[in-house]
């Protein structure tokens, strides 16, 4: 996807997995991603309280990913 493709979020976050549901993703997917995405941020030293910004910010993202 480059970026002016923009099909992907004007699908919506809900609209975008439900394949992957449907698949069988789960919270320990989503859980697995944010740990990863923690993980990287890390390595790469990006402040704490940033990485903890933008951990809500996906949370937020949880029940529209998981079609709740």
């Amino acid at each position: 996807m480059g970026p002016t493709d923009y099909t992907y979020w004007q699908r919506g976050l809900r609209n975008a997995h439900t394949s992957s549901v449907e698949k069988g993703m789960n919270d320990n997917h989503f859980n697995l991603v944010v740990e990863h995405m923690v993980k990287s941020f890390e390595q790469i030293a990006i402040p704490d309280d940033l990485i903890e910004e933008v951990k809500e910010v996906v949370e937020s993202t949880r029940k529209h990913v998981l079609n709740r």
